[in-house]
């Protein structure tokens, strides 16, 4: 059974015993995230959220990170995440600011903390993780941290490229604060 691409009834979203299963070559990698709101190329799919199954309190997620690809430092003000690195190494960012992660390495993060991911090494980097608290992006409260913005912005105006890099607007994201 593969995922149905069209979006769940009502009646299905309240029905939550129905059973899901999905092949991650059949997931399909999220477009329009925007590297001026922290997703610098990173390929990223979303195997169960409330698209997908209607569930409003947990995403699953898989991402890629090819060399030089990071997640910028964001949190979220409505969701806990987790993740775990499969494959490869990095640095996360953190509250305190950055740390090695790699293979077999488990971390959480509580809602409304920092954290990302830079793969700064030579070969991929494979996360699967998720979210207590939020179904979608939007439900999340995603917030990117002022830094990043201002670091953005600077590029932007130094090579003269759209901040959005081509990829199109997904979601509104806003200057996070860790004491919202």
């Amino acid at each position: 059974m593969t995922q149905d691409p069209t979006p769940l009834t009502d009646a299905e979203v309240a029905d939550r015993t129905r059973r899901f299963l999905v092949n991650l070559k059949d997931v399909p990698v999220v477009s329009g995230l925007r590297r001026d709101e922290g997703w610098v190329n990173m390929n990223v799919q979303f195997l169960i959220d409330k698209a997908t199954v209607g569930t409003d309190d947990m995403l699953l997620g898989w991402t890629v990170l090819p060399p030089g690809a990071r997640h910028d430092r964001h949190l979220h003000h409505h969701a806990d995440e987790f993740w775990i690195v499969l494959q490869g190494h990095g640095k996360m960012y953190t509250d305190a600011g950055e740390q090695d992660s790699g293979e077999g390495d488990v971390v959480f993060t509580p809602r409304g903390k920092w954290h990302g991911f830079h793969n700064d090494s030579d070969a991929d980097v494979v996360l699967v993780w998720g979210w207590s608290g939020a179904g979608s992006l939007e439900d999340s409260g995603y917030a990117v941290h002022e830094e990043v913005l201002a670091a953005e912005a600077a590029r932007v105006a130094r090579e003269g490229q759209d901040p959005a890099s081509g990829t199109g607007d997904r979601h509104p994201v806003h200057p996070g604060h860790a004491d919202a």
